[in-house]
């Protein structure tokens, strides 16, 4: 309804007229009585529109709207959270590791994780990032990508992830590398998966110190996966090792061990079985 039409007597009872639905009830008056929640679709003008009928929402009109603006609202946070899939997850891959998809919901390792997610307003303001080691296969990059995922379904949160070795290449292109070092700086949560999977040069150490450093003066939570051990991480070879690992540490107080069976392996078995049968 718009302001002109309600200098518009006609314009203005063709609408309240509109209001009717069957099951209402007119009034003596004129007004009208909703049907299903009995509130008042109509109520009288005062002032200097005294003696007009006006519309008005009834309470189940007010739910209606609600409901709509609620979906609309949902829409758009939807759409949000699209778009920072797709900017966030440097494979597509990583969009379908979900918690909805975890075969081992009951597991400490995604107990912990989930918990990290639940916790991640206070996490955050602390900067307190997680490193996940443990054997291949055992799930760290899964449940690495899992908290991205809730990370921006909860919240809507900025996140990137990405290999640490993909970056490290990224990270060699000088059209690339101001922009790289930047995307490190400002997304909220950081996922840099495969700690040691990099080259052992004195370039790719180079380049890994570089990362881990502006990552951990941005202050903000950063999750690292490794096979490494927690005692190879804690104990470095190399003078530069050291000060990679150091940081790793003090952006990640909160370490998480992954063990048990070989989810990759597993999961090649499935498949494996899956293709037999469909062979056969």
């Amino acid at each position: 309804m718009l302001l002109n039409d309600l200098m518009n007597p006609e314009a203005l009872q063709a609408y309240v007229d509109s209001l009717f639905a069957e099951g209402d009830e007119r009034l003596e008056d004129g007004g009208i009585r909703c049907g299903k929640c009995g509130g008042m679709k109509t109520c009288h003008g005062t002032g200097v529109l005294g003696g007009i009928l006006l519309p008005i929402r009834c309470e189940c009109q007010k739910q209606a709207d609600d409901e709509r603006l609620n979906a609309i609202h949902e829409a758009e946070k939807e759409r949000r959270r699209e778009e920072l899939r797709r900017i966030g997850f440097a494979s597509s891959a990583y969009r379908e590791k979900t918690f909805a998809t975890d075969l081992d919901p009951e597991s400490p390792a995604s107990n912990a994780c989930r918990k990290y997610c639940e916790q991640w307003e206070e996490l955050k303001r602390s900067n307190i990032g997680l490193l996940i080691y443990g054997d291949v296969g055992t799930g760290k990059s899964f449940y690495a990508c899992c908290i991205a995922n809730e990370i921006i379904n909860r919240y809507q949160e900025q996140v990137y992830v990405t290999t640490i070795p993909t970056l490290i290449a990224a990270l060699q292109s000088f059209d690339n590398r101001d922009a790289m070092l930047a995307t490190i700086e400002s997304v909220t949560l950081l996922v840099l998966d495969d700690l040691g999977a990099e080259r052992e040069t004195s370039f790719a150490e180079e380049q890994l110190f570089t990362i881990v450093d502006h990552r951990l003066l941005a202050g903000k939570p950063t999750i690292i996966t490794t096979n490494l051990s927690l005692k190879e991480i804690k104990n470095p070879n190399t003078l530069s090792q050291r000060r990679i690992f150091d940081r790793v540490l003090e952006m990640c107080p909160a370490q998480l061990r992954c063990d048990g069976r070989n989810r990759r392996k597993d999961a090649m078995s499935a498949r494996r079985e899956q293709a037999i049968k469909a062979l056969r």
